[in-house]
């Protein structure tokens, strides 16, 4: 969408992503509703997020590496993480599909200080980024992110495989 001759440009905040010891995970931004992951059964209830509150995380399967994401009802998946095909999760480098078509990338981030980039095609440079902390991760948006109006289902699954990266997420409930 474009106004007076530029794109609409959105100012995302910080976010703070921590693992809960339940198996889940939470993601913070000031001003708003925290986002919560819980483990329920075979995946993870979302909470915080109005417009897919219930929604169902959960691996993409058995023979598959990576997340999907679905509503509530189970009917429609809002997102999904994949590797790289014939490349596995040894590459390091995952995709992320929304159901709208776009796609963009999970690379590990090229820093001394290490931590994870959200990629994509459309716009020059990271997205999003992620730099770990003492107990947390700090999700920093970049100039390139404000381009995206939400941020909330993309921040769910990359948190989901930063996390998984570090030490496999738990469903299961403790």
């Amino acid at each position: 969408m474009y106004i007076e001759g530029g794109p609409l440009r959105t100012d995302h905040s910080q976010g703070l992503l921590t693992r809960l010891p339940s198996g889940g995970f939470e993601i913070r931004v000031t001003g708003q509703p925290a986002i919560r992951v819980g483990p329920s059964g075979s995946g993870w209830l979302v909470d915080g997020v109005e417009d897919l509150q219930g929604g169902f995380l959960q691996r993409g399967g058995a023979d598959e590496d990576g997340f999907v994401l679905r509503t509530s009802d189970g009917s429609d998946e809002v997102a999904r993480t994949m590797p790289l095909v014939g490349g596995g999760s040894e590459s390091g480098l995952k995709f992320l599909l929304l159901s709208d078509g776009r796609l963009f990338r999970i690379v590990p981030g090229s820093s001394r200080d290490g931590g994870f980039e959200l990629l994509g095609w459309e716009m020059p440079g990271a997205y999003l980024k992620a730099r770990p902390g003492q107990n947390e991760w700090k999700l920093v948006p970049t100039a390139a992110g404000g381009g995206l109006s939400d941020l909330r289902v993309i921040s769910i699954l990359f948190a989901a495989e930063i996390l998984d990266s570090e030490e496999p997420l738990r469903a299961e409930t403790l």
